[in-house]
């Protein structure tokens, strides 16, 4: 604590305790002390259950189309009005980058429009679905949304991709620690060779 928070909190404890000396006899204390203490408490509880249903509402179990404010089958033109122009161009694909730099997402397209979004970069800033984060390894993964339906494993064995068809979804994993989340339409997943239409 610094000498000018000392100083502070000890007149607001003077000024408190002379107020109650002063006002004893006229003021009821006790009421206003319950009622404070009891207003206080029902908004710590109601923001509380606010916040807590926004989260199991957010974290439900649903298909995903959308990663970064991008959506599967927006158009080229749509891309560019809602996100501006992709940082580089990567074998046909735009990348975005976020302005902390910690983000990037790879869209490609294919006839014009938006087929697959793959958000990459530092763990902790990824999009996080189902209250999958970044401290959520494979078998957190697989307790919360059950066994994949595609497993993915790169050449050198450290990373995989597990695919949930029905909710539309990639998982990027290496060393047990997530990556990269993808989107894909047509429900096909992501390798690490050639797109597989699985």
């Amino acid at each position: 604590m610094t000498i000018g928070s000392g100083i502070f909190l000890a007149a607001l404890v003077s000024s408190l305790t002379f107020l109650f000396i002063a006002t004893k006899d006229r003021w009821r204390w006790k009421r206003l002390v319950v009622w404070s203490v009891g207003t206080l408490t029902a908004v710590v509880t109601l923001t509380g259950g606010a916040l807590w249903g926004y989260n199991a509402w957010e974290d439900r179990i649903r298909p995903i189309d959308e990663i970064g404010s991008i959506r599967l089958g927006m158009t080229r033109g749509d891309v560019l009005f809602f996100k501006g122009k992709p940082a580089e161009e990567v074998e046909g694909d735009w990348v975005y980058r976020e302005e902390s730099g910690s983000i990037a997402y790879r869209v490609s397209f294919t006839e014009e429009k938006v087929d697959s979004v793959l958000a990459l970069g530092e763990s902790v800033y990824l999009p996080r679905f189902y209250g999958i984060s970044f401290f959520s390894g494979t078998r957190d993964l697989e307790l919360r949304l059950g066994p994949p339906d595609f497993v993915a494993t790169s050449a050198d064995g450290l990373s995989r991709m597990l695919h949930y068809r029905s909710l539309n979804l990639t998982f990027g994993y290496k060393k047990d620690r997530l990556e990269v989340v993808g989107i894909r339409t047509g429900g096909r997943t992501f390798t690490f060779t050639e797109p597989a239409d699985q």
